[in-house]
């Protein structure tokens, strides 16, 4: 955790500069994660208001193994998300390690997780003041 804050510490001094955009310091918050947790991909979906209601997008994210950054443009909203993204945001948190198999993603496992062949996940909403801006997936 002690790496993770000097990152934090590092993160904020940069964008307070202008040192870092907010791309860059969501791509090195990504590759961090990655490589801390020893995962293969690790994303930030930003929760936007639209007139047509809440939308789930891509903002940037990191392919570990292929060492491959994934910009926003790159993947698509899951469909059906929003009840999913509601509970999530309610509880705070989220796991699975077995994606594939676990009833509670209900279509995301078919339409979303399987043709990226993600097995395992860890979901953890990020925001401010008691509303949910992003998810770290």
């Amino acid at each position: 955790m002690t790496r993770f804050q000097a990152l934090l510490d590092q993160l904020t001094a940069g964008l307070d500069s202008h040192q870092y955009t907010l791309d860059q310091t969501s791509e090195l918050v990504c590759r961090h994660i990655q490589a801390e947790l020893r995962c293969s991909q690790v994303s930030v979906w930003m929760l936007e208001s639209r007139e047509s209601g809440p939308f789930l997008r891509h903002r940037i994210g990191y392919d570990g193994p292929a060492d491959l950054v994934l910009l926003g443009e790159k993947l698509g909203s899951p469909p059906d998300v929003m009840p999913y993204v509601n509970e999530l945001t309610r509880q705070g948190v989220f796991a699975s390690d077995d994606a594939l198999a676990d009833e509670r993603l209900g279509r995301l496992r078919e339409e979303f997780l399987a043709p990226l062949d993600l097995r395992s996940v860890l979901y953890a909403t990020i925001g401010a003041n008691g509303t949910t801006t992003s998810l770290l997936c």
